[in-house]
């Protein structure tokens, strides 16, 4: 059974391929864009707003960050080949829960998205996504490809 805490966690990598997605912005740049402090506080209060609109949480966020409103989940483009942003947020939640315990998820959050991993599984002209998670959380572990 999951705990908590990892939900809370998934919901965080869920937040940020979602954010990914609407803005076409790096995960690095968002995940140094929201900074700690921001990271904390969704993490904390993940409960609270994984029960809001997720397009009102989303905007809320892009406005307090300074960037443009993003398009509605429905009005978000569906590219081929490329697994939905929810699918991204349980890879990456997968790698980071191997890696990291409950009370570091949030800083293996924003060590993972500022990693070279995202990156390369959000490029849809590989297959890296489709790879087992330990070949993943071997590859994060070592900072590259194996």
């Amino acid at each position: 059974m999951r705990s908590k805490e990892y939900d809370k966690m998934f919901y965080l990598c869920w937040l940020l391929e979602r954010l990914h997605r609407s803005t076409n912005l790096p995960h690095k740049n968002l995940v140094e864009k929201m900074g700690m402090e921001k990271l904390h506080h969704y993490y904390d209060y993940a409960d609270a707003y994984h029960c809001e609109n997720p397009d009102k949480v989303i905007n809320e966020l892009t406005d307090e960050m300074g960037l443009p409103a993003p398009p509605l989940f429905g009005q978000l483009p569906v590219a081929q080949n490329i697994p939905p942003f929810s699918k991204m947020a349980k890879s990456s939640a997968r790698v980071i829960n191997d890696v990291y315990n409950d009370e570091t998820y949030v800083q293996g959050v924003h060590d993972y998205y500022t990693s070279f991993l995202p990156p390369i599984l959000a490029d849809s002209k590989n297959n890296l996504f489709w790879s087992s998670k330990e070949y993943l959380v071997a590859c994060y572990r070592e900072g590259e490809l194996l």
